[in-house]
């Protein structure tokens, strides 16, 4: 059975991913983007601490997404931006994957 919460973020990554690959500084929706990754990393860094699980390298890839997200939103480019996006989108693509073909 599909989930349907996972589709939704997955889309979400894939969206922020291109985003952070092209960084487009006329778009406004890059704030609220940079707060859904934002709280989708912390969320998942909560998650596993209180787990004892100290490696969430996911959860760490969503927030440096949000961070450089609000810094293309502020107008500051850095060049290593397109690789985040690219890991940004291929997460968004594996967690679209196991959102429709889990049962």
């Amino acid at each position: 059975m599909p989930q349907p919460m996972l589709f939704i973020l997955a889309l979400a990554d894939i969206f922020s991913g291109i985003l952070l690959y092209f960084h487009p500084d006329w778009l406004k929706l890059l704030f609220y983007f940079a707060f859904l990754c934002l709280a989708k990393g912390g969320w998942s860094l909560i998650a596993a601490f209180s787990s004892r699980f100290y490696f969430d390298f996911l959860g760490l890839l969503d927030i440096l997404a949000g961070i450089f997200l609000l810094l293309l939103y502020y107008k500051i480019t850095a060049p290593f931006l397109g690789i985040v996006g690219i890991m940004l989108a291929l997460k968004g693509i594996w967690s679209l994957f196991f959102s429709v073909s889990s049962s």
